[in-house]
């Protein structure tokens, strides 16, 4: 590996193995994302799977996520064997018991420990893989800028699809690179011969493609985007087109010789044949679904992932309220908030040294460049979007960035203080990670405005903050035992909160949370959300300069039946009670022509509210004015007496003659 000594990258191994560890593995326990209690689920249906034998229900998803439910399944081994005295039941037992909606928090920590692990280990790889490549020095730059970069760190420490499939395609990307670059072509500068061009597997490093095809396996069944891999692994055997022409220049010397010369299916075809077979090996060896399957499998991830990439109605139902609809700009925006200074900079001073410098060294950062550039293209044409299905391209450009950042630091500074800046260049990595500890999706590039600009631009929110409502309202059981509330992403909540949780629109609410990234997308209504805005939260949650959370006093609003105008409407909480008179809010569209100027809520009885009487019987008459609280929201406030000897049922509300809904008094 270059000039350093075996002994030199163990260490520098060693180093940057803790140096991902540490942060991926602080605080384990804090939160829970929105994924995880599923992923937990499917990787505990797995095992089972497996242990019982039943091969084919080890197909529990088809993203595929295979090596996320085997890294899973490690950690839930460990915990029962940590723990079986005190579960008490046999393992298979054990873990089809385990819930699909709310996790343990220390079962999840167990669980995600093998995937902490993996990915820590695999910044090592990285580098080592990239010191055959580059200068061992930028190797080492590039891996320690991944192992502090906020967007990989959060993704590394939760039990999910991402971080192995982007761990899995870069180690495949550098193997294939390296058995271009590494022992075949070794001198640009050298004549074409039949040495320098023909790569064949009696070459002197096999290996290498045999074990990028290993990976790129592993890739495929960690996610289906991965497959992108199988077209860019053409585009690389055709990038050597350079030295093909070499070849062809020699064509007319092999030409009645005896000896066998290159020829073009042996050069690209028959190694891309083999490393594409040996994926696909991989793939089916490691997935006991396509031991049955061996072809159905494949080709139902693929079919899935087509499917899904061209949701279009899922993309429709996407709501974008307080932020625009970025269309293909998505990833560009979103990626580049989620950037580190020094990778997007050092970027920068790499695209300033193409125009300056040229070096083998320039042409592998200029693959890893050109595959991050393709697969935010890749992204970018299907549907289904998040920041975090940009992963892959993250340790690739932390890569070019640490190119940049050398020829910055050799161009301007004395061989003495060259050190001392790759020594400033690591620290101010750890300090840019430190202030977001755990909760490190908190994240957002600085240099963009951070905090300040990202709620405008991006959806914010996956999870994390929600840990903290849940934990405040595990504190209010004491004394509303049979509390219930209303929340999106609620298995998040789940985690630290034992009470009863339903969506936003559930029955006797006794609270409401809202979260950022639903109220960004205007959910369930940009009335609701108005409308709640107006009192003030009992709680709340900051993290890092994002506002992340509100709970409010429930109850929730229910939405009008048949009433035109008339949107929504909520009984106040002080107000559901036979001893006080009741208080309705009721929502009015501001859009809606002719708005009344004021409404009468009529209550009548009857056993059967689905049949509404021909006359029915007035039992309160409130009315009130119409106020407008926001250009968004009008509003109109009832208060009406009831009858001291009003029975406990359920009644109806008729305003201004027409059917608005149903109550239930107690």
């Amino acid at each position: 590996m270059n000039h350093l000594s075996k002994p030199t990258h163990a260490l520098r191994f060693t180093i940057l193995f803790f140096l991902a560890l540490l942060p991926r593995a602080y605080d384990l326990g804090r939160f829970v994302t929105a994924d995880e209690a599923k992923w937990l689920y499917r990787s505990a249906q797995f095992l089972a799977a497996c242990l019982r034998g039943d091969f084919s229900a080890t197909s529990v998803n088809l993203t595929p996520a295979v090596t996320t439910t085997w890294l899973g399944s490690v950690g839930l081994m460990i915990y029962y064997q940590l723990h079986q005295a005190a579960i008490g039941t046999p393992l298979s037992d054990w873990l089809i018991s385990l819930p699909e909606f709310r996790v343990q928090v220390e079962v999840l920590v167990a669980a995600r420990w093998p995937m902490v692990i993996f990915t820590s280990l695999g910044v090592g790889v990285i580098y080592l893989l990239a010191a055959r490549l580059f200068n061992p020095t930028v190797a080492f730059i590039g891996a320690i800028f991944l192992a502090l970069d906020p967007h990989s760190v959060s993704l590394a420490r939760v039990l999910g699809h991402d971080a192995p499939a982007a761990t899995f395609m870069t180690i495949s990307l550098l193997l294939l690179l390296n058995s271009f670059f590494g022992h075949g072509v070794q001198s640009e500068a050298l004549p074409y011969s039949k040495v320098s061009l023909r790569y064949t597997l009696d070459s002197k490093e096999p290996f290498l493609l045999f074990t990028s095809g290993v990976t790129a396996g592993l890739a495929f069944l960690s996610k289906a985007p991965t497959l992108f891999l199988i077209p860019f692994a053409v585009l690389l055997f055709l990038g050597f087109s350079d030295k093909l022409r070499g070849f062809v220049a020699q064509t007319s010397v092999c030409a009645g010789q005896t000896e066998v010369c290159p020829t073009f299916a042996v050069d690209v075809i028959k190694p891309y044949l083999f490393w594409l077979m040996t994926a696909y090996l991989t793939f089916v060896i490691i997935w006991p679904s396509a031991w049955l399957q061996p072809l159905g499998r494949p080709y139902a991830v693929v079919e899935n992932a087509f499917f899904s990439a061209t949701d279009q109605e899922e993309a429709d139902a996407e709501g974008y309220w307080l932020v625009p609809d970025l269309g293909l700009l998505y990833y560009l925006v979103n990626g580049a908030y989620k950037l580190s200074p020094l990778v997007m900079v050092g970027v920068g001073f790499y695209l300033v040294m193409l125009t300056r410098h040229r070096s083998s060294s320039t042409r592998h950062a200029q693959w890893l460049l050109t595959f991050a550039i393709l697969f935010t293209i890749f992204m970018t044409l299907g549907d289904k979007r998040s920041p975090r299905y940009l992963l892959p391209i993250f340790p690739a450009l932390a890569l070019v960035a640490a190119c940049g950042w050398q020829w910055l630091i050799n161009r301007f500074t004395i061989y003495k203080l060259r050190l001392t800046a790759y020594g400033l260049l690591s620290v101010t990595a750890m300090l840019m990670l430190f202030p977001y500890t755990p909760y490190y999706f908190t994240y957002f590039n600085p240099l963009l405005g951070g905090a300040y600009t990202a709620p405008h631009f991006i959806k914010i929110g996956w999870g994390e903050g929600l840990d903290q409502v849940g934990r405040f309202l595990q504190r209010q059981l004491a004394t509303q035992p049979k509390m219930r509330v209303g929340t999106t992403y609620s298995s998040t909540v789940a985690a630290y909160f034992s009470g009863k949780l339903s969506g936003l629109n559930g029955q006797k609410l006794d609270y409401v949370v809202l979260y950022r990234k639903h109220v960004q997308s205007g959910s369930p209504s940009p009335a609701f959300i108005r409308y709640f805005e107006h009192f003030p939260p009992v709680f709340t949650v900051d993290l890092n300069g994002l506002h992340y959370a509100d709970v409010y006093v429930g109850p929730t609003l229910t939405s009008a039946k048949t009433t035109d105008g008339a949107m929504a409407f909520r009984l106040l909480k002080d107000s559901v009670s036979l001893s006080h008179s009741l208080a309705i809010d009721v929502l009015w569209s501001p859009e809606t022509a002719n708005l009344p100027t004021s409404a009468t809520v009529t209550i009548h009885l009857t056993q059967t509210p689905q049949v509404t009487p021909d006359s029915p019987q007035v039992l309160a008459v409130g009315q009130a004015e119409l106020t407008r609280w926001v250009d968004e929201l009008m509003v109109s406030r009832h208060k009406l007496v009831l009858p001291t000897k009003l029975v406990a049922g359920k009644y109806l509300l008729q305003i201004n003659g027409q059917f608005l809904g149903e109550i239930e008094l107690p």
